[in-house]
């Protein structure tokens, strides 16, 4: 949730909650799902993986459909949902030191490894005294990340200096797989996700759970007909 608070429900997750600025959520394949209300000027970050994938609706399902939430529950494709709340998670300095500070949103457990994702935050800079601005550098080497700028300015480098990026508030960016990136200090909070940079990564989970995935589906057309 980037900006406003939106209300919703999750199959087997107990009540409705509210999802204000900062929290997110790892909705699983097939898992049942609703959104009841929103603020205006509600704004979402959503990634999926694979992009394209079917939604469909379930006539039969009243939620919410148990009182109290079940976090083990596997859904489709052996993941499980996951809740992050932003004011309850502390952050923690980067290893790099410096003004630079993390916040894990723990979906890593919850998809088997296939993602992980954090909220960074870097609080001014620590010029004085020193000749060039501080930066944190990742490269990870089979995957590929998605970084998004929820406030302030960042400044992207990839690669080398010579490949120097400026992002604003809502803009993004794709890190290629295999390729460092840095991100030199300022005033800025941004979303990091890591995905797979092997597509089969996802193709081989959806083969193995196929069978459930085709079952799924099928209870939903026969709720329609």
């Amino acid at each position: 949730c980037r900006k406003g608070w939106v209300r919703v429900v999750y199959e087997d997750q107990g009540p409705d909650f509210v999802m204000h600025e900062g929290d997110c959520v790892l909705q699983p394949p097939l898992i049942r799902h609703r959104v009841l209300e929103s603020s205006a000027g509600l704004e979402v970050v959503e990634l999926s993986a694979p992009a394209s994938h079917k939604t469909l609706g379930d006539l039969a399902m009243s939620l919410p459909n148990t009182t109290k939430g079940n976090p083990d529950r596997v859904y489709g494709l052996g993941q499980r949902f996951a809740r992050h709340d932003a004011k309850k998670q502390q952050w923690a300095p980067m290893e790099e030191g410096g003004p630079f500070e993390h916040q894990t949103i723990r979906i890593s457990d919850a998809t088997s490894g296939l993602a992980s994702a954090c909220v960074i935050r870097c609080r001014g800079t620590t010029l004085a005294g020193q000749q060039q601005p501080a930066r944190f550098t990742r490269k990870h080497k089979d995957d590929v990340t998605f970084i998004f700028v929820l406030e302030g300015k960042a400044t992207t480098i990839l690669g080398d200096d010579r490949n120097r990026i400026e992002l604003s508030e809502g803009n993004s960016i794709l890190c290629p797989l295999g390729s460092p990136y840095s991100m030199e200090e300022g005033s800025f909070k941004l979303l990091q996700v890591t995905l797979p940079g092997d597509l089969n990564a996802f193709a081989n989970v959806m083969t193995a759970d196929d069978a459930k995935v085709r079952e799924a589906h099928a209870e939903v057309r026969e709720a329609h007909e």
